[in-house]
């Protein structure tokens, strides 16, 4: 078993070990680059882009003493003192040498100062691996670029940023699946979604399904618009959004599903924006901010725009006590399945809605890139906290988990609470009856009594 000495055991058996190393030994030390990326890991062989500290070259070789090591770019005092720890040593003073041995490497370790130089990044494209490590700003294209050009071609990466305490890692994608799938309820695009959609086709660097979902024949279908789109047409008829969903839902093939509506539309490059902070923050779900347009009107109250801030919403059950809004987000289509939707009414954005939030471990938010939602009879009033709770009960107890329970358990505690705050006979006759309900539907099972009275201590 492998046993990684302290620093100063280095700092005294190579010559140039310095204090300015310790950073590039505590990575190592604390897995920064993942468990399954890190230097402390198994590997054939391994490219070394640039040197950051010869610790990460001496301690590859601890764990892989058979294993070849190539290295373009370290300094010649490095290189010196490298050249006796080992023969397996393959010194390149130029790309072009590298290319040359055509070898496949296992692992490729690469830092910032390497890819500081333009014709180094672009080299770093030709090199063939299984895994890629090294610093989220290696490469200088932006984020979403730089996830794409690792993704397509390493098996597994894994890439920090120490300033921003970012990471962002993976597996490479199947190529059957696509990005995202656009799943549409309505057969009739508006003007705004048709502009929306052609510019999604023209700019986005995503591979993006668009299903369109259309509820009856009396829908007019704009084929032409369709085709030229390349948007998916499903042609079984719907009786209503939810079902629209559900069979859009088991159509699509995609990382991550989107839901939303014929008549409303989206602003700017959403998309790839949700997307990248998935990816970065590992989320169950990302949300963006949205706008409601009411008889063509936009709504200015304060509750219709999402306020978060910018990453990860913290609790994310927190959610659940704002107003309902299923569309809008972007939700990992492993995490909707593992919840098992295998029924339409769990796509009745009541149902939906909570029950994705309440199973979602990580809920990210980008409150400027906006979702616009336009309607002639919605009415706001529905999008406030969840209150409907009977409806949600008879729904979900068929799918949910004892943990989903009991967080609707005390979403509805809370509720009793609340009736309880004015002392009129009306209300008092109220909470007996809601009380009476709550042990009806929960009894025993979800530990009742005992979270009334941690909430009434």
């Amino acid at each position: 078993m492998f046993t990684l000495e302290k620093f100063n055991f280095y700092k005294k058996k190579y010559k140039h070990i310095t204090n300015d190393d310790e950073i590039a030994y505590n990575k190592i030390k604390n897995y920064h680059y993942g468990k399954s990326c890190s230097p402390i890991i198994y590997s054939k062989n391994i490219l070394f882009l640039g040197v950051e500290s010869i610790i990460d070259v001496v301690i590859f070789h601890q764990l892989n003493p058979k294993s070849d090591i190539f290295i373009f770019g370290c300094s010649e005092i490095q290189e010196i003192e490298l050249s006796q720890i080992t023969d397996n040593l393959n010194f390149f003073n130029n790309l072009e040498e590298l290319f040359e041995i055509n070898t496949a490497f296992d692992s490729v370790k690469v830092t910032k100062e390497f890819c500081n130089v333009e014709e180094n990044r672009l080299a770093l494209y030709k090199i063939e691996s299984n895994r890629l490590y090294g610093d989220f700003e290696v490469i200088n294209t932006p984020p979403l670029d730089l996830y794409l050009n690792v993704r397509n071609r390493f098996n597994i990466f894994y890439l920090v940023d120490d300033n921003a305490d970012i990471t962002l890692s993976g597996y490479k994608q199947k190529k059957q699946q696509s990005d995202i799938s656009i799943i549409i309820s309505g057969g009739i695009i508006n003007d705004r979604l048709k502009e929306n959609i052609v510019l999604l086709r023209k700019q986005s660097k995503l591979d993006i399904d668009i299903i369109l979902c259309p509820h009856n024949n009396n829908e007019i279908l704009d084929h032409d618009f369709i085709t030229k789109n390349n948007i998916i047409l499903i042609s079984e008829l719907d009786s209503g959004y939810n079902t629209a969903w559900y069979k859009g839902f088991h159509h699509s093939n995609s990382e991550y599903i989107f839901f939303m509506y014929s008549e409303d539309c989206f602003s700017g490059d959403i998309f790839d924006e949700l997307f990248l902070l998935s990816i970065i923050t590992h989320s169950d779900i990302t949300q963006s901010g949205y706008k409601i347009f009411e008889n063509k009107k936009l709504d200015n109250r304060e509750i219709i725009t999402n306020g978060n801030e910018y990453g990860i919403v913290t609790p994310p059950k927190s959610l659940l006590k704002e107003p309902i809004t299923p569309w809008g987000r972007l939700y990992n289509s492993t995490f909707l399945n593992n919840i098992g939707l295998d029924d339409e009414n769990c796509f009745q954005e009541l149902i939906f809605n909570f029950l994705t939030i309440s199973s979602a471990n990580t809920i990210a938010s980008i409150p400027d890139k906006y979702y616009l939602k336009y309607s002639n009879s919605i009415k706001l009033e529905t999008l406030q906290k969840i209150d409907l709770y009977k409806i949600i009960y008879d729904i979900v107890r068929p799918h949910a988990s004892m943990e989903v329970m009991s967080t609707l358990l005390e979403l509805e505690i809370s509720a009793y609470h609340e009736l309880g705050l004015t002392e009129s006979n009306e209300r008092k006759f109220h909470l007996t009856k809601y009380l009476d309900r709550l042990n009806l539907y929960y009894g025993d099972k979800y530990h009742l009594q005992d979270k009334l009275s941690c909430s009434n201590s």
